[in-house]
């Protein structure tokens, strides 16, 4: 199956007949743009709240939990963010707050203008 380089992630696309091929592909190339503003979004979050844990992610920026997370864990992936402690969440369990590496800071610093 080819896939979309996008510098980051590759995305597959595929399809039986080239016309789905197209499509598939079309549609790759706006799930990239679609998580680069999600990840943008997140760093810039960090920056300006500091730690925050998925759920308080999800309540500033309005996204739904499991998007977050993929997006947290790629920029974690990239050494952008990283874990900085457990605090105590809502249903009583610990959640992790997680806070942006120098890098992510370099990078958070660059997009907030």
């Amino acid at each position: 199956m080819p896939h979309l380089d996008t510098g980051t992630l590759p995305l597959p696309f595929g399809g039986r007949s080239p016309r789905s091929r197209s499509s598939s592909l079309a549609g790759a190339r706006v799930a990239v743009r679609s998580a680069e503003s999600q990840a943008s979004r997140i760093l810039l979050r960090y920056f300006v709240d500091g730690p925050l844990t998925d759920l308080q992610l999800r309540a500033a920026l309005g996204l739904p939990e499991s998007r977050i997370s993929a997006r947290r864990g790629g920029l974690m992936a990239r050494g952008l963010v990283c874990w900085h402690d457990d605090v105590q969440g809502p249903f009583g369990a610990p959640n992790g707050r997680y806070t942006l590496t120098d890098k992510g800071r370099g990078i958070a610093a660059g997009l907030h203008t």
